[in-house]
């Protein structure tokens, strides 16, 4: 077995690699590769792991500035999961040892593998996070069907109300932008910047779109929507909570689902929440499953892993400063700062 950087010349291989495996998630794909780059300057340490001349295994991996922390290598930052995908679990497992090697050659104060899986070991790891995945039926009307009655009436409760619905291929990502910033104020944390989304519609092309929720000719929510496979993912959602009266969201899952279903897939993942939060809860109502995330981080001598959010007093009194400040001030400081905490 052989582990090398990647090359240009892999991406059709690698994706190829990706395509096929069935623990494939959104964080394999090689557009991510670029769309961070592009967005925030990160050094990609993007590795192969080649057997007897074929691929038979790739690891995302990203160089990171982390806040209090320094130079750290992130598999994936911001994204749910990340780690290796491999062949087999010795491929796996060799895979673990190289990102760990580079680590050490870089001094870097950790390697976070943020995976579905426990890596074993006794490496220091956070468990306070999971995904809520709904398994989907043939078609939108028996996914809409099978849903809980108290989901059915909110959806049916934002029509009422005057919200509509659209989707596009990006167009109205501005008015996006402009919810998602307001909410992550509101939320007590800094906004990415808009060619995030941008990047992301570029290097994604046919495989995304944009859902927004409206009242009048204002938008009230909104999520970027992504296709992989059999999987469709919403990695970023947003309502303004002056709305929340209305139901936006649940016009706005039930709009990401069903076009889900009309793509073809057989899964649709809600992302990553906190266990027994609001959103988790939220979630589970729609009859979403929730998959235990391990976040494995394997620190340099002396350091100590992060802390979750509700853990760290420093980031909690941070958050509550934030959610203060008005939205034009966040959404000139929060790009700076958001690409240092990931």
């Amino acid at each position: 077995m052989r582990v090398k950087l990647h090359q240009s010349s892999d991406d059709s291989a690698w994706q190829e690699f990706v395509n096929q495996h069935g623990d494939a998630c959104l964080e394999h794909d090689i557009a991510w590769q670029r769309i961070f780059a592009d967005t925030y300057g990160y050094g990609q340490r993007y590795l192969v792991l080649e057997d007897d001349g074929g691929m038979a295994g790739v690891l995302p991996l990203f160089s990171v500035q982390v806040w209090r922390m320094g130079r750290c290598l992130l598999s994936m930052p911001f994204l749910d999961c990340g780690g290796p995908l491999a062949a087999s679990l010795a491929h796996r497992a060799h895979l673990l040892e190289a990102a760990k090697r580079l680590g050490e050659k870089e001094s870097a104060a950790y390697v976070e593998m943020r995976m579905l899986e426990q890596a074993g070991g006794g490496v220091p790891t956070r468990t306070d996070k999971a995904k809520l995945v709904l398994d989907l039926a043939q078609d939108a009307e028996s996914v809409w069907k099978g849903l809980p009655s108290v989901v059915r009436n909110r959806v049916r409760k934002a029509r009422k109300g005057g919200l509509t619905v659209k989707w596009d291929d990006g167009e109205q990502l501005d008015a996006f932008h402009r919810v998602h910033a307001r909410n992550m104020r509101d939320l007590g944390s800094p906004a990415p910047p808009p060619r995030l989304f941008s990047n992301t519609f570029r290097h994604f092309g046919e495989r995304a779109r944009l859902i927004t929720v409206w009242r009048d000719q204002t938008a009230v929510a909104g999520a970027v929507w992504l296709r992989i496979g059999s999987t469709a993912y919403v990695p970023w959602v947003s309502a303004w909570r002056r709305y929340f009266s209305l139901a936006p969201n649940d016009l706005l899952y039930w709009q990401a689902v069903k076009m889900a279903c009309d793509a073809g897939c057989r899964r649709f993942d809600f992302g990553r929440s906190t266990i027994d939060s609001g959103p988790y809860r939220f979630k589970l109502k729609w009859g979403a499953r929730a998959l235990q995330l391990y976040w494995h981080y394997y620190c340099r001598d002396g350091v100590k892993a992060p802390s979750a959010f509700a853990e760290d007093r420093g980031l909690r009194l941070a958050a509550t400063l934030w959610r203060r400040l008005p939205v034009g001030l966040t959404n000139l400081l929060g790009p700076r700062i958001i690409a240092h905490m990931p």
